[in-house]
């Protein structure tokens, strides 16, 4: 009878020793799930952030191609010149009335030819030292001066004359990200404001 009493707790101390495969297997799912849900919500998050970043750029980029136009109408009424004057429309080269539309140079003031056959003709820019005033107080700047480090943006403006006092503007930006060419377009119309001046 001692024989038998001697060997129960031997089994219950073999039996209760450590965990088993399973509950290891168990807890090492738990954990995983715990860190792996977290994590993706943080990728997510960020990939979110960097296309709300891209967005934000591309529109202002747009913004001042529509801004250029109008700000070229504006000098003309000052120097009193015909309200389109510098801005190539129907010319032929940098034409920003044909289909592939123009890009403005903002640094130089230059027309570019958009043309799809020249490629990377109206890609963006960006200068980290583009309105340097010499100073010490560097301000970058994006533009179509190659100068600068390239980046994802393309900026096409085309200028539709509705009549003789009205144009139509659409600068339209586009760019590659997450593998897919997303694109904004900011339209305005532009009236000869001040012919009676």
């Amino acid at each position: 009878m001692m024989k038998q009493i001697s060997q129960v707790p031997t089994k219950i101390r073999r039996n209760s020793a450590g965990f088993t495969l399973i509950e290891a297997l168990v807890a090492i799912t738990v954990l995983l799930l715990s860190i792996v849900g977290p994590m993706s919500i943080a990728q997510t998050g960020i990939q979110n952030s960097i296309y709300a970043k891209d967005q934000i750029v591309a529109f202002y980029i747009a913004q001042e191609g529509i801004e250029i136009i109008r700000s070229i109408r504006d000098e003309n009424a000052l120097n009193r010149r015909p309200w389109l004057t510098g801005i190539p429309i129907g010319t032929g080269g940098a034409d920003c009335a044909s289909a592939a539309g123009c890009g403005i140079d903002i640094k130089n003031m230059n027309f570019i030819d958009c043309d799809a056959s020249s490629g990377s003709a109206c890609n963006i820019f960006y200068d980290e030292d583009g309105l340097s005033n010499g100073a010490g107080n560097p301000r970058g700047i994006y533009s179509h001066d190659s100068n600068g480090s390239q980046t994802v943006y393309r900026r096409t403006i085309r200028v539709t004359n509705v009549s003789a006092t009205e144009v139509t503007v659409d600068a339209r930006v586009t760019w590659q990200s997450r593998g897919a060419t997303r694109d904004i377009t900011v339209q305005s119309r532009i009236f000869d404001q001040y012919n009676n001046l």
